[in-house]
């Protein structure tokens, strides 16, 4: 397909010719995205011409365009996706073969990816940062199946996943509505535990108030007297040994200490 930008000065199209300066096929391809529909101006036109001719491109390195790296693994009739095809890929690579089969399939030249039963999936997997992190495993509620970073709150949805939303309006599936719900821990806020999601020990490097309730509650805490780490681990203002290092201003509160 790359005989399609044979002759073809991409600096020089523009909204105003580029039905007439294009190959039939390739204006029906972009013609969703030009106005009064689709948003793109004339620069918007001419970089997504460039994109797609790079795809048609040969690479130094393989000897052979992204297009036909595609239309090689996908020649066999079987569904399939660019993970199964192309296991030892990079992320970054997986992502931009993902765009090249979007292309194939704009240009007819690839069918939608179906599963065994016909419905229409994923071709590599898709993630999502969600409105907040710390996120309590157990509270986490998905329409669809998802992984999730319970950390940072990352979703991925695994390659091979149907596809529930058409966003084009053109009655084919071709992306994703995912409906959750789920409880969060806000860092740094006083009286909250922002290690329950992670399970991990939370290191303070700066000054600042902090609460705790592991303390030993068999002593008296005096505002600003001196804490101590206790032979058992926990907070106390009793001095366990002659050496040991103390913090101080401790003021305790609603059965926490804070410091």
């Amino acid at each position: 397909m790359a005989h399609r930008f044979k002759n073809v000065d991409i600096a020089a199209v523009t909204l105003d010719n580029v039905n007439e300066v294009l190959p039939e096929s390739l204006f029906l391809q972009l013609e969703f995205f030009l106005p009064p529909e689709g948003s793109f101006d004339d620069s918007c036109l001419q970089r997504y011409l460039t994109i797609l001719k790079q795809y048609e491109e040969e690479d130094e390195n393989s000897h052979m365009t992204l297009a036909n790296r595609l239309r090689l693994a996908f020649q066999e009739p079987t569904p399939a996706t660019i993970c199964g095809k192309f296991p030892q890929a990079e992320l970054p690579l997986k992502r931009r073969l993902r765009c090249v089969a979007e292309y194939l399939i704009r240009s007819g030249e690839l069918d939608k990816v179906k599963d065994e039963n016909g419905k229409l999936v994923n071709l590599v997997e898709v993630s999502s940062p969600l409105e907040n992190p710390h996120i309590i495993q157990s509270s986490f509620i998905s329409n669809i199946s998802v992984f999730l970073n319970y950390v940072n709150g990352i979703i991925t949805v695994p390659a091979g996943t149907e596809l529930n939303y058409d966003f084009d309006g053109d009655g084919v599936n071709d992306g994703y509505k995912i409906v959750i719900s789920y409880i969060y821990r806000i860092s740094n806020k006083p009286g909250d535990d922002t290690t329950l999601s992670s399970g991990r020990v939370t290191i303070h490097y700066q000054r600042g108030i902090y609460a705790t309730d592991q303390f030993d509650t068999t002593q008296v805490y005096p505002l600003n007297c001196t804490l101590y780490v206790g032979l058992d681990g926990h907070l106390t203002s009793k001095q366990p040994t002659e050496n040991h290092p103390g913090y101080p201003h401790p003021n305790q509160r609603q059965g926490q200490t804070r410091y």
